[in-house]
């Protein structure tokens, strides 16, 4: 048996895992950036917006309303108005993951078969967040930011800049257990090696947690119908997100290893950002 320790600087990686295509009269929801790729390289994010006609705060000289403008900041968003949508609004959110770690790992040997033992430590994340809201170039107008199809974008805004999505995943990363791993050759283990274990734990993870984000999308659209119904009770809809029942509701694969964060006062408490109109009600 052998005992090394050594440090690996990581990567980076940016996701768009949820872009839900949204209309307001009739129609479906698309997940995903594109159609298929859960992943947006750089170019790609940099192609959902409309540098002409791109806002953070302030659109026609009209100041988004205290909610929205909330949302715009927690939420890093950015409202672009084009040409490829009719009747419909569509929110990406983005997230830039970059990170470090060191790792140790033992060789047990067996029967002549060798299995590598690799543990994570000192995992350092960084976690940004931001969103892209696309919206019809008709909407480019006064009285945008009061329209029910942008309040609507929004509350899917809301469901992602959540605090507790991050929490989950930051808790995640930093608790990943001992990884198992037949060795084939002799010798040590290369970094390359340990680096792609670990890396492909930590996508695991990040993976799960972005799922559980479009699922809760697609749940805030069936029961709104896509904006065009109010949401029912809607301060509780947005409170049981994230929670052990809407975890195990979504088949999350790691409600066991988050059961202790989920009881926190920090995760419990989490201020929650929704809008408190519907977007299907007079703004207030």
């Amino acid at each position: 048996m052998s005992l090394q320790r050594s440090s690996l600087p990581g990567g980076s990686k940016r996701i768009a895992d949820a872009a839900m295509k949204c209309v307001l009269a009739a129609g479906t929801s698309l997940l995903l950036l594109g159609a298929s790729s859960p992943v947006a390289h750089c170019a790609e994010a940099a192609d959902l917006i409309n540098e002409a006609l791109a806002f953070r705060t302030v659109i026609k000289d009209q100041t988004a309303p205290a909610g929205i403008a909330r949302l715009i900041k927690l939420g890093d968003v950015t409202t672009t108005f084009v040409d490829d949508l009719a009747a419909r609004g569509v929110t990406h959110f983005l997230i830039d993951f970059d990170w470090t770690f060191d790792y140790r790992y033992q060789i047990l040997e067996r029967h002549g078969r060798r299995r590598l033992k690799l543990t994570a430590e000192n995992f350092k994340p960084k976690i940004t967040l931001r969103h892209v809201v696309r919206m019809p170039r008709s909407y480019y107008r006064s009285g945008a930011w009061e329209s029910q199809l942008m309040r609507h974008e929004f509350d899917h805004v809301a469901a992602s800049a959540d605090p507790r999505p991050l929490l989950l995943l930051r808790h995640l990363l930093r608790s990943i257990s001992v990884i198992d791993h037949a060795l084939q050759a002799t010798g040590k283990p290369s970094s390359e090696l340990c680096s792609k274990l670990i890396n492909a734990e930590l996508n695991r993870r990040e993976q799960a947690v972005s799922a559980l984000i479009r699922a809760n999308y697609e749940l805030l659209d069936k029961v709104s119908k896509h904006g065009t119904l109010r949401v029912p009770n809607r301060n509780a809809f947005f409170a049981r997100l994230y929670t052990k029942p809407n975890l195990e509701e979504m088949r999350f694969p790691f409600v066991k290893e988050v059961v202790h964060l989920l009881e926190t006062d920090v995760y419990r408490l989490a201020k929650l950002p929704h809008l408190a109109a519907d977007p299907t009600e007079p703004a207030r």
